[in-house]
């Protein structure tokens, strides 16, 4: 059994109200509210299921392709107790967001690198 869920990458530029902050911090004088334009991105992440023979064990690869062109991949497990009936989507659920979670930990960890590169480090450690 396999399934593949995914969308299309996408950019477009959206009009959103913002908070402005002014030269006297937050709550200063010259603090307002406006339009500003921001630019939107959709990133689209193809997660595949794939469960063995027994459906004793289901495994879900998340892969996604950045705006540059760079590939992350990350894989997640579930296994199903042998005392327990089968219920393969709970098996897909589990796999699929363990999949997720250590993507969403792989670029934390990048954005971490590419601050420290640019800036120095990203947080102080004691």
């Amino acid at each position: 059994m396999g399934a593949t869920a995914g969308a299309a990458l996408q950019t477009a530029s959206v009009l959103t109200t913002g908070w402005v902050p002014g030269p006297y911090g937050p709550g200063g004088m010259l603090d307002s509210w406006e339009v500003v334009r921001m630019e939107s991105k959709r990133w689209t992440v193809e997660i595949f299921v794939n469960e063995d023979d027994k459906d004793d064990v289901t495994t879900a690869t998340a892969v996604l392709y950045t705006p540059s062109g760079r590939r992350h991949e990350s894989v997640g497990r579930a296994r199903r107790n042998p005392a327990d009936r089968p219920v393969p989507e709970i098996g897909d659920e589990l796999a699929a967001g363990r999949a997720l979670a250590d993507l969403g930990s792989k670029l934390i960890g990048d954005g971490a690198e590419d601050v420290a590169q640019l800036a120095g480090p990203a947080y102080e450690s004691y």
